[in-house]
């Protein structure tokens, strides 16, 4: 459970009108702006309770729609929260509160936005858990959200979800692979950026603006997957559209190499295991041959020579039945070259092969 008293002027609480706070209406809504404005007159105070209750409403009327729209209006703002301390952590809107108190309090606003003071706390494990696996993604990636999230629940969903994920992995249900790569890296990448955030703290200068757990998410997320998979372009541009910021495609760039690399030096690939545990043929990368005495033997130090007969069993182009029959019964060879004397010195060049089953056919007619 995580505490939060978040939402001022100055820096405000701006809440998005694409989430609903909870236990927020319209008519409460107005109760609340009336006790945050005790000292204005009676007309100067019908008209501000008037205001913030209209906006309210509008607002209302926008979180019950999917698109945000209420009317012909649209409304656009940022999906978190504001600390009141100058270098406090964030907070996204739609975290789950579950069964701790969580209330929001309108202190101002207009047409188009409501400036709500949040007081309560939520649930950090309930916001993993409580939902697909793509939100808590979503909420992992999210950045300048510093302190959202505590090490134990953290800890706790990557135990619990890296056993289940598996255990689902290699059976036939059609559970997925990727989001669980991603959520699986994504957990254990922000722990590492929250442990960079308790050594040097909030940073919001532009050089060190990169020590956010969101960004160590997404690179863990990428680490993950490319050690899992041995991906290495295509996953690179997955990341880029999945998050939309250029400005870490070297950093994942070079998370994607590294991880693939590792994986190299340990193990075959996930899919390469899955391949051998429901027994299908997979071509190695290189041709080569085990022997019976343990030795392994490359093929592509031989020439096809080494893999053929002496002395080669031809068919000519034009050949009798007899001499056909007597090629058949005289060897096991499943295919034979075609010749034809083009000259006195081009004897027996090479036309073409025919197949064992080809010439029993032939004969049968």
């Amino acid at each position: 459970m995580r505490t939060t008293e978040e939402g001022a002027p100055g820096s405000p609480h701006h809440h998005s009108p694409h989430h609903k706070p909870p236990h927020q209406s319209a008519s409460n809504a107005s109760s609340k702006a009336s006790e945050v404005h005790p000292s204005s007159g009676p007309s100067g105070s019908s008209a501000a309770e008037a205001a913030v209750a209209a906006a309210v409403a509008n607002l209302t009327t926008t979180f019950a729609t999917v698109s945000g729209h209420a009317g012909s209006s649209t409304f656009d703002g940022p999906n978190e929260c504001y600390s009141l301390s100058p270098n406090g952590s964030r907070t996204e809107l739609n975290l789950v509160a579950y069964t701790c108190p969580l209330e929001d309090a309108a202190v101002g606003g207009n047409d188009t936005s409501v400036l709500v003071h949040r007081t309560g706390s939520y649930s950090e494990s309930a916001t993993l858990f409580f939902g697909t696996g793509e939100q808590a993604v979503y909420h992992l990636f999210s950045k300048h959200t510093h302190r959202q999230f505590s090490y134990a629940s953290m800890a706790t969903m990557l135990v619990i979800y890296f056993f289940m994920a598996c255990w689902s992995a290699g059976t036939y249900i059609s559970s997925g692979l990727v989001v669980p790569m991603l959520l699986i890296g994504g957990l254990y990448g922000r722990m590492v950026g929250c442990l960079f955030v308790d050594m040097f703290g909030v940073q919001t200068h532009k050089y060190w603006a990169w020590m956010d757990p969101g960004a160590f998410a997404l690179l863990g997320s990428v680490s993950f997957f490319g050690g899992v998979t041995r991906l290495t372009m295509s996953l690179t541009v997955i990341m880029v559209e999945i998050t939309n910021d250029i400005h870490q495609l070297l950093l994942i760039m070079i998370t994607i190499m590294v991880a693939k690399w590792t994986g190299d030096f340990l193990s075959h690939p996930l899919y390469h295991a899955l391949l051998e545990f429901k027994c299908i043929p997979f071509l190695k990368s290189e041709p080569t041959l085990i022997k019976s005495d343990g030795s392994v033997l490359n093929l592509d130090l031989f020439t096809a020579q080494d893999a053929m007969t002496k002395p080669v069993r031809t068919v000519n182009m034009f050949a009798s039945v007899h001499s056909i029959c007597k090629v058949l019964l005289g060897c096991t060879h499943c295919g034979f070259p075609i010749v034809k004397s083009l000259g006195p010195k081009l004897e027996n060049t090479f036309c073409g092969e025919i197949t064992r089953l080809e010439l029993r056919n032939l004969m049968t007619r």
